[in-house]
This record gives structure tokens, C-alpha cells and sequence, in this order.
């Protein structure tokens, strides 16, 4: 198999080493539909098919994922036969002799108005070029990867799992054993028993070890370090777990990047309070008055604040949906949620309430006829009277939404709640008392 694809698993899909979720999920789609059994009856595709599961079940797991690329990343030794000649395990980035290579794995998410991506960064890395990827893969991560519904998970995943580079003691103490034996045969003793002693300790670090073959790994490298009789040998330093630079630094990295995006909401609070205390000054009230109703406000209205509703309707003045309505499908941006109200044309009386968590889609039953739709849109819920408190957006869409039947069809409407290029649905604002 090519190197970094033991098992073939990116060649079953189609893939490069390296792809990123959203490719391997596509991947998967069009290679199993093409594989699946039932639409090949003129041909066995069954082990195919199988195989295309297996593959997508490990890379589309970050865990099974990572560990998979780990071992693609070993080098083909066997570490009891040390006649034959080593060759050096060199960093993937700038190519050194690493005395301590380590096999890292950095996840960048970034999130868009449509979705999230998300791929991994990895290698065999050594100390200098582990910051040169992991400090830039983990700032950009958390400044952009949590804007989306997918993206905020992904986020929380990678700036965990970025902290330490991954858990991958199994695979690096396979590749210290390797380079143990490749220094021990350059004749530099000193740093063959240094990366034999790192070996062991990152073989022990490994919880309910029961592999024999790293059991038989440690017994060897310990065998050698008596062997050469030598004890008081100088070790490594430590650049592995919370003691290492990269965990130090990315640490760092996400607690100014929390400070300062703290400070900046902190500063739009109180930019928010000089606002409303000028408000209420131009309304007559005296400065000090108008501080102290600006910070009641404010906590009155923090008081008020309800978990959001679920997406769906929320009331409708005729009741339970029937199955001989047309459908209403609206589909809503990430950035916020919305609460949409259908008022009838005919009599102006407000015929259905819908809620839509930003970021999802849903699909509702509408009763016959022509409506006006209003639509309140904000980030926190306040209960059906304040809504999405002071800064809550309303609006109009121009034009009527109908609703009918016609022949033996059911006509409804579709609507996108984002930016759209050539878009067709235009919208007013709206007085909050007019909502």
C-alpha cells in the first residue's frame, strides 16, 4: 500500500492522505452508492462494499482516524534485527534528524456562513516544527472554527485534543526505539541510550498495555541499556503532555484569545449601558438615575432569559397541523434565530407562530390561503413578549406567501434565511410594535 495508507483506506475512497471530513462523508456517498449490492445485480460487489464501510468508519472517526495515520507514519523496522542497517526518521517538516520524533496530530476548524471544515495536520514532527504547526493551526481554530452548529463541537474537540498533539504514546515509542537503534549503529551511544530510555518510559506511560509486542519492545531497550553498562547516561528533556512547549504555548494562545474576546463583550456591555443611560438622559432623566435604570434594565431582562424553543410551531389558531396542508420549508442561517409569524391577508388575524434555531432547517404544515410573514430575529430568548430582548431585528417580506391547492397538488413555499446571490426574497424593517 502507499505510505501513509496501510490498509488502503483513502485509495477505497477515492481520497488523497490528508482529506478533510467533508471530503471523506462525499467520498463515501458516491462510492457507496455506486458499490451498494442492490444496485449491482449483475456483478458481486459485497466485499467491495464492505470494504468502502470499514474504510469510512475509521476516517470519518477522529480517533480511529488518528491512530490509522499513526501507523502509516512507522517506518518499516524490525527493531530485534539490528543487523540491518536504519535509516533515520526524519521531521516532516523541514527534514532533520529528529533525536526525539514525535507523530502529532492538529485539527483546524474553520466555519463558514454554509458550514464547517474541518482536517487534520499531521507528521513526524521535531520540537521547532511542532510550534510552527500547532500554534498557527490552533489560533486559527479557535478564532474561526466555532461560528457554525458543527463547528462548535469540532472546536471544542481540537482545542482539547491540539493541547497535547494527540495521544499517540504507542506509535512514538515505536518510533524512539528506531531511532534508538539508528544513533546505537552511528556509533553516538549516548543518544541511542537516551532515546532507548524514552522509548520505555512512553511504553510505560501507555494505560493497560497488554500488547506483547511493545512488552517484547521494552524488554529489549532495557536489556540494551544494561548491556552497555552505563547508568547515570544524560536523558532527554521533556517535550511531551503539559510539560512540554507546545502544550505551554498553545495554553497560553487560548487563554489571551479568551481574555480578549472576554474584554471585547465586556466592552460592548458597557458600550451598550452608555447607550441606554444617553437614551434615557435625552429623555429627561438625570445621569445618575439613568446609570442606575440602564443597570436594573439589565438585570431584569438577564432574569427574563428562557432556553431557546424548539424548532417547529409554536401556536396556530387552527390547531394541529392536517396532512391536506401545503408545506412551508424554511431553512435558517447560523448567525441567529428567528420566530415567524403568518398573518392572513383577508381578516389580518395571526393564523400560525414557527420558531427556527439558527442553523437548522424544518419543514411545517400551513393552513389554506394568503399570508403576510413577519419575521423577529435575535440570539438569546426572552419568552414571547420581549423575544430576543432590545436588539431584536424585525421585519416584513414584501409581497403575500400563498398557500393553496391547485389540480391535485399542494403549493407551498420554500424560503433560505441568508444572503444569497440573485436572492428573490426582499424584506422591510419592521417596528417592534408593529410585529
Amino acid at each position: 500500500m502507499p505510505e501513509n495508507d496501510p490498509k488502503g483506506y483513502y485509495a477505497a475512497l477515492g481520497l488523497e492522505y490528508g482529506a478533510s471530513s467533508s471530503q471523506i462523508k462525499s467520498a463515501f456517498r458516491e462510492i457507496a452508492k455506486e458499490l451498494h449490492p442492490d444496485l449491482n445485480k449483475d456483478r458481486d460487489t459485497t466485499a467491495d462494499f464492505q470494504f468502502v464501510n470499514e474504510a469510512y468508519s475509521v476516517l470519518s472517526d477522529d480517533n480511529l482516524r488518528a491512530h490509522y495515520d499513526a501507523l502509516g507514519a512507522l517506518p518499516e523496522s524490525d527493531v530485534q534485527n539490528t543487523n540491518k542497517l536504519f535509516e533515520p526518521i526524519v521531521c516532516s517538516k523541514c527534514g532533520c534528524v529528529s533525536a526525539q520524533p514525535r507523530y502529532k496530530v492538529y485539527y483546524l476548524v474553520f466555519s463558514y456562513i454554509y458550514g464547517s471544515y474541518k482536517k487534520p495536520f499531521n507528521g513526524i514532527y521535531c520540537n521547532k516544527c511542532e510550534l510552527k504547526v500547532s500554534i498557527p493551526v490552533s489560533l486559527a481554530t479557535i478564532l474561526f472554527g466555532w461560528w457554525g452548529i458543527y463547528g462548535f463541537f469540532w472546536t471544542l474537540h481540537a482545542v482539547a485534543s491540539n493541547l497535547f498533539g494527540g495521544w499517540n504514546d504507542e506509535v512514538n515509542a515505536r518510533l524512539q526505539a528506531h531511532q534508538a537503534i539508528y544513533f546505537d549503529q552511528q556509533g553516538k551511544k549516548d543518544l541511542a541510550m537516551a532515546a532507548a530510555a524514552k522509548a520505555i518510559e512512553l511504553i510505560e506511560k501507555i494505560k493497560n498495555n497488554k500488547d506483547e509486542d511493545l512488552i517484547h519492545l521494552k524488554v529489549i531497550l532495557e536489556n540494551y541499556i544494561n548491556n552497555f553498562g552505563v547508568k547515570n547516561f544524560k536523558k532527554f528533556e521533556v517535550i511531551d503532555g503539559y510539560k512540554g512547549r507546545s502544550f505551554r504555548y498553545t495554553l497560553i494562545m487560548y487563554v489571551a484569545c479568551v481574555a480578549i474576546i472576554s474584554a471585547i463583550s465586556y466592552k460592548i456591555n458597557l458600550d451598550d449601558r452608555e447607550r441606554e443611560t444617553v437614551r434615557l438622559q435625552q429623555a429627561g432623566i438625570a445621569k445618575a438615575d439613568a446609570e442606575r435604570i440602564a443597570a436594573a434594565e439589565q438585570a431584569e431582562l438577564k432574569k427574563l432569559e428562557q432556553p431557546l424553543p424548539h424548532s417547529g410551531v409554536q401556536s396556530s389558531l387552527l390547531g394541529k397541523p392536517k396532512g391536506d396542508w401545503p408545506s412551508f420549508k424554511i431553512e435558517n442561517a447560523p448567525e441567529s434565530n428567528v420566530l415567524i409569524k403568518l398573518t392572513n391577508v383577508k381578516n389580518g388575524v395571526e393564523t400560525m407562530k414557527i420558531f427556527v434555531r439558527g442553523g437548522e432547517t424544518i419543514e411545517v404544515k400551513v393552513p389554506i390561503g394568503e399570508y403576510k410573514v413577519k419575521l423577529a430575529s435575535g440570539e438569546n430568548w426572552y419568552g414571547d413578549k420581549v423575544r430576543f430582548g432590545p436588539k431584536t431585528n424585525y421585519a416584513l417580506f414584501d409581497g403575500t406567501f400563498t398557500f393553496r391547492v391547485k389540480g391535485d397538488q399542494l403549493e407551498g413555499h420554500f424560503i433560505k434565511l441568508q444572503p444569497i446571490v440573485h436572492g428573490n426574497l426582499t424584506r422591510q424593517s419592521l417596528e417592534a410594535k408593529d410585529f
